[in-house]
């Protein structure tokens, strides 16, 4: 069931076709489900049409749905995380056109709490991780095929190696990779929440471009917009949030969406989620 008005919402995807369906991770309590909703952008309704589409006999292990994306054939990929008790996640993936299981718990080599998954647009069996306890980036094997990541092929970017090369100085206990995107040439933007900055990442030779700084300590994530898709929008969290008694500091605007524009790139447009029935308006 879902409760009006409580619980949290983690990610929204939009739904191939459809312009007002969206597809959207839903917390509450111990209460985790995957919504197709229905939100048209230019009428104020404060009771749209929600329909939970994973079944209760195909469990989400742990307590929270913390980010989730669109993969290669329109299949939603989630990924979770025990906010309490023993750090611990997995990633799942939700296809509907199976029959049984439609959510499907993936066992990750090398790692099992994430903080991100991109797929390269020049070469798909190319997947990007990030992994969210030692503040790396992974590269794994997808099967494009099977719709499965199959191993792990390289570690490409580490956090705290290198800020200690370029003398940069980041505090690893508080500084963290977030959830990135990706353009056209294949090209990472990772933000690095409590730096206040967006690393330009280049996978293929694993080397840091741009670094571009963003007036903002908890810098989330980035996805590219715009009309173009030539603006990276950055979102960032407030304080005061999850009755968090943070203390902003001076001159932090955190809790904004930041647009940055002029770098000279296109970004990879986020794949819709592709549902296996019309829907109704």
């Amino acid at each position: 069931m879902v409760t009006p008005g409580a619980g949290f919402i983690s990610f929204a995807v939009p739904v191939k076709g459809q312009p007002d369906k969206f597809l959207l991770g839903y917390n509450h309590n111990n209460d985790k489900r995957i919504l197709l909703v229905t939100w048209n952008t230019h009428t104020n309704n404060p009771d749209p049409g929600v329909e939970i589409l994973n079944r209760a006999d195909e469990p989400i292990e742990e307590d929270t749905i913390n980010y989730g994306t669109v993969g290669p054939h329109g299949v939603l990929w989630f990924w979770t995380m025990n906010m309490h008790g023993q750090l611990r996640g997995s990633v799942y993936s939700f296809n509907p056109f199976l029959s049984h299981p439609k959510t499907r718990k993936h066992v990750i080599e090398g790692n099992y709490v994430s903080n991100g998954l991109v797929w390269c647009p020049l070469d798909q069996s190319r997947l990007y991780y990030v992994d969210a306890l030692r503040n790396r980036i992974l590269l794994y094997h997808y099967d494009i095929r099977h719709s499965n990541i199959s191993g792990l092929a390289d570690v490409i970017f580490e956090l705290a190696l290198w800020a200690r090369y370029h003398g940069h100085d980041i505090n690893t206990k508080h500084a963290h990779l977030s959830h990135m995107a990706i353009d056209v040439r294949g090209v990472l933007w990772v933000p690095v929440f409590g730096r206040s900055e967006v690393l330009e990442f280049f996978p293929y030779t694993k080397t840091v471009g741009r670094v571009i700084h963003i007036p903002a300590a908890k810098v989330s994530s980035c996805a590219f917009g715009g009309t173009y898709g030539d603006i990276l929008y950055v979102s960032t969290y407030g304080y005061g949030y999850n009755n968090s008694r943070d203390v902003r500091p001076n001159g932090d605007n955190g809790g904004a969406i930041f647009a940055v524009s002029n770098l000279g790139v296109i970004g990879y447009e986020a794949k819709p989620f592709l549902f296996p029935r019309p829907l109704a308006h």
